[in-house]
């Protein structure tokens, strides 16, 4: 499997990643596309991800002078359980590790891949919250 995650740079990039969430969230999870397309994608970095070639995942970072807001993190149902959504992440942890201006990273994680961002170093914040008729949780991370 050769897998390649690296930054939605073009209006292509761009608009497949949103395909992507498209077909995650508001089709296979149901999500209203108002939850999902939040008006913050313009001012977002995307990540995205490809197998051979095709786009089957995405994330994005939304930066608040040294805070990141890590989400939508993505991936197509026929390529779940390859290690994608791991990958991507990794990828979101190691870059931010390479910018000293970025120290405190916070995600609103569903409850079932927790153990993957836990894994990575975050720790739970707060309450479990319903969100988009899905059971969340805020994690966070300090890198300084």
């Amino acid at each position: 499997m050769t897998v390649e995650i690296g930054f939605a740079t073009t209006p292509e990039d761009i608009a497949a990643c949103m395909e992507v969430r498209r077909q995650v969230f508001v089709i296979g999870q149901n999500v209203d596309p108002e939850l999902d397309f939040d008006g913050l994608d313009d001012e977002a970095i995307h990540f995205i991800a490809r197998k051979d070639g095709k786009v089957v995942g995405t994330a994005r970072w939304i930066v608040d002078g040294p805070k990141v807001k890590f989400g939508r993190l993505s991936v197509l149902d026929e390529m779940r359980g390859q290690g994608i959504g791991t990958l991507i992440f990794d990828r979101m942890v190691e870059e931010m590790r390479t910018r000293p201006d970025l120290t405190y990273a916070k995600l609103s994680a569903q409850i079932g891949p927790m153990h993957v961002y836990r894994d990575r170093g975050f720790v739970e914040i707060g309450e479990r919250y319903m969100e988009a008729g899905m059971e969340h949780q805020d994690m966070e991370q300090h890198f300084d």
